[in-house]
């Protein structure tokens, strides 16, 4: 199986010998990595709107769409990062825990507490101990 990152990205990027007519891989190997290879493409602005095409038009054959790029694309080495989600505050996480709520609800009430409200869910989520914070209004 050819590897993604090594072969066939670099290969629609800038090899353009296509990998499939060559025999070096499988239309099959292809279409299971269709998915990350359209992820892929999109983190780069000059690649996102061929990328999108070919999500718009997700059931076209694998040897369609790995054409569509070989012959769309300009030979180029693209060294994209990929995104990743940002930190959650510790405040997201408290509301999250005491109203059981999931990321995004606990996204949109974040702006609707006061800092007197994370004081009162603070407190009553407190589980004691001795690492030199408050427990039950006593100082350790």
């Amino acid at each position: 199986m050819a590897d993604l990152f090594k072969e066939v990205l670099p290969d629609i990027n800038f090899g353009h010998k296509n990998l499939i007519r060559t025999g070096e891989m499988d239309e099959s190997q292809y279409a299971s990595q269709k998915f990350l290879i359209n992820r892929s493409l999109s983190m780069s602005p000059d690649t996102v709107m061929y990328s999108n095409d070919m999500n718009y038009h997700y059931d076209l054959d694998s040897i369609i769409q790995y054409d569509y790029f070989i012959n769309s694309l300009r030979k180029k080495k693209r060294y994209n990062k990929w995104a990743k989600a940002g930190k959650t505050s510790s405040n997201i996480d408290i509301i999250k825990r005491y109203y059981n709520y999931n990321e995004q609800r606990a996204l949109e009430v974040l702006s609707l507490l006061s800092d007197e409200h994370f004081d009162f869910i603070k407190s009553k989520m407190d589980k004691g101990g001795t690492d030199g914070r408050t427990t039950r209004g006593k100082k350790l």
